[in-house]
């Protein structure tokens, strides 16, 4: 992996910490085949399979070993921060198994770039790029004015939390009786509520007022204007509809 170098002639096979990578930035791999003393051996396999034990990645798939001994592999790119391993299998069944090779190396997130928020009942998964606001679940059911917790990210285009990232945000609900100034203020009104997030994520209090078979969105709105590689504004999601209750006294 990069900053690392092989050592033939030991048995550890390599020396070096891989160097740190970025949530969806490509990576370069190199995998030799060798004796059990870390020996380059010149034959050829058909096939290795590459793949990563990223869940959400596309794993770089089968390539053919040659004469050399050694393939490079560009496209390692995983997808969601944290330890993450990449692995080399020989599906060859024409000639004796070479063991399984394993390394490990640490994803970093990217630039934010993304708005998340994160309602009761639902759940962040990083690195889910098929998940259209990068959560599971269903919003839970709440009480008309009273309060509950709602997580707030700033997320890299794969959804994994950057915590260095800063931003003001504001979050206004669809509920049209949910002002702060309105009839209700004090009593339960939130809207428009105004965050200072500065390591990334920000859990604060929201309420509904009306109630509704249909269910109520938030939307938060990036106020803040930021520098490159950080795009200008952050980009809003919809959440996802909550409230949805047939009892008048829920929204």
């Amino acid at each position: 992996l990069p900053n690392q170098a092989l050592h033939p002639g030991t048995t550890l096979g390599g020396s070096g910490d891989a160097a740190l990578q970025t949530a969806g930035a490509a990576m370069t791999a190199n995998i030799y085949v060798t004796d059990q003393y870390s020996n380059p051996v010149s034959t050829g396999r058909t096939r290795v399979f590459v793949f990563t034990s990223d869940l959400y990645d596309v794993d770089p798939g089968s390539f053919t070993v040659t004469g050399g001994g050694l393939v490079t592999v560009t496209t390692v790119t995983a997808y969601t921060a944290g330890l993450t391993t990449l692995f080399a299998v020989d599906n060859d069944v024409t000639a004796p198994a070479l063991a399984m090779a394993v390394s490990t190396y640490t994803v970093s997130a990217g630039p934010a770039s993304l708005l998340q928020l994160v309602l009761p009942g639902e759940t962040a998964v990083p690195g889910n790029t098929g998940l259209a606001r990068g959560v599971s679940g269903t919003p839970s059911t709440q009480l008309a004015g009273s309060d509950f917790g709602v997580k707030a990210n700033l997320t890299d285009a794969y959804w994994n939390t950057v915590v260095t990232a800063t931003a003001a945000v504001q979050i206004v609900s669809s509920d049209p009786n949910d002002s702060a100034a309105g009839a209700w203020a004090g009593q339960g009104g939130k809207d428009p509520v105004t965050l200072s997030i500065t390591t990334g994520t920000y859990v604060f209090p929201m309420s509904l007022i009306t109630a509704t078979t249909s269910g109520w969105t938030l939307t938060a709105t990036d106020l803040s204007t930021h520098q490159a590689p950080e795009p200008p504004q952050f980009t809003t999601f919809l959440s996802s509809e909550i409230g949805r209750a047939s009892c008048r006294e829920r929204v």
